[in-house]
């Protein structure tokens, strides 16, 4: 048992100043002091100048491109990084880099993940880490006729990650790589929860859906010829995520969202992936959309593909600094308590008596007024 502490404990929703928590061997809270505790000697008090925060979270990744290889994509758009993907698909699987980001998550502090699987690639990464993941196994299919065949394969990847008993959804991909039939077939899976959906990432996909045009468009009609969109309207665009209502939506990058296009849903929520989405579209969500729905962004550090570190904290400061919000009251929720309550990860993102989340010392940071600097960082201490 040891007892940590800090200028201030902040808890997933709260700050605790000069407080000490409690942890025993295996990393479980069992004790959390009053404020002002920390002031006092006791034995096995270590006191840590900065901030006690639980393990973070990292709401969107896809740790299976861990070895994918950035050539030219920069700022070159959806539809050419799509068809880098697909070209690099296989070079990229190697589960040795999973194992080393992986391993690099867990040192700079994450403890869960929300992770886009394609495969079985990151299985035995997954199973043997320290970081907890729920595994968003995605579909594409563009063809109506595919459903069937679709389906069982992602049920016995499904069942594969049930094997090492890992956490997993069925999710589409997006609203642009799917028929409406497979979409539809995905809804009605049992049990099924939290969903992730690729949305607005690009102005490509605003071309698509609402003008049929452009050279997303064009790629899928390409891919394949009878390519027919089923997405043409705001209405019919809130007409099927209301198929998931009974889920909690992660809608994820959103770089081309405004309020006007989605209905107020007490369910869905807005994974912000900044520097993923500098580099592949030197685009970032609106302003306006972010400030009015901070209460339901998470932040996701998306892939080695798009980006030069898995680092979800890195990811926070450049979301702070775009959006001029330095407040770690409303910063560090994105990160903790409110990403694991979306993941369903519910002994995770709070410091919680009988919780187990990882203990992470957030440094360097503006302890008067509780704000995050250019110079902040974090450590990991359990």
């Amino acid at each position: 048992m040891i007892n940590i502490a800090g200028h201030y404990i902040f808890d997933g929703k709260s700050f605790l100043k000069n407080a000490y928590v409690s942890v025993d061997e295996k990393g479980t809270i069992t004790h959390i002091s009053a404020p002002g505790n920390a002031l006092y000697e006791k034995s096995k008090m270590l006191f840590y100048s900065g901030i006690i925060i639980p393990g973070m979270v990292n709401a969107h990744c896809h740790l299976e491109l861990s070895g994918y290889k950035k050539s030219d994509e920069k700022h070159k758009g959806l539809s050419y990084f799509i068809n880098s993907i697909i070209t690099k698909r296989e070079e990229t699987l190697n589960n040795n880099r999973c194992e080393y980001y992986d391993k690099l998550m867990f040192d700079n502090g994450i403890n869960c993940v929300g992770d886009i699987s394609n495969t079985e690639i990151s299985i035995p990464t997954k199973a043997k880490s320290r970081i907890k993941y729920h595994s968003f196994i995605e579909l594409s299919g563009l063809d109506p006729k595919n459903i069937q065949e679709k389906l069982s394969f992602a049920k016995k990847l499904k069942n594969k990650y049930s094997e090492y008993n890992l956490k997993c959804s069925i999710v589409p991909h997006s609203f642009y790589s799917v028929s409406a039939e497979l979409f539809k077939s995905i809804s009605e899976i049992k049990k099924n929860s939290p969903i992730s959906i690729h949305f607005l990432e690009s102005q490509e996909e605003i071309d698509l859906f609402f003008h049929k045009k452009g050279n997303l468009y064009d790629l899928l009609n390409k891919i394949f010829p009878e390519f027919n969109q089923f997405i043409d309207s705001s209405e019919k665009l809130n007409q099927y995520l209301s198929l998931f209502n009974h889920s909690n939506v992660i809608l994820v990058h959103n770089t081309f969202l405004k309020n006007n296009i989605i209905a107020n849903n007490l369910n869905l929520y807005f994974c912000v992936c900044p520097k993923s989405n500098l580099f592949l579209h030197n685009q970032i969500p609106n302003k306006n959309f972010v400030l009015e729905n901070t209460d339901n962004i998470i932040i996701g550090t998306d892939s080695m593909a798009s980006n030069d570190n898995l680092d979800v904290f890195d990811e926070l400061k450049t979301f702070a600094n775009i959006y001029q919000i330095y407040n770690l009251e409303k910063l560090l929720p994105m990160i903790t308590s409110k990403a694991a309550k979306v993941l369903n990860f519910t002994n995770f993102g709070e410091i919680k008596i009988g919780n187990a989340p990882g203990i992470v010392l957030l440094e360097n940071v503006d302890l008067q007024n509780l704000k995050l600097l250019n110079e902040s960082s974090v450590k990991r201490i359990i």
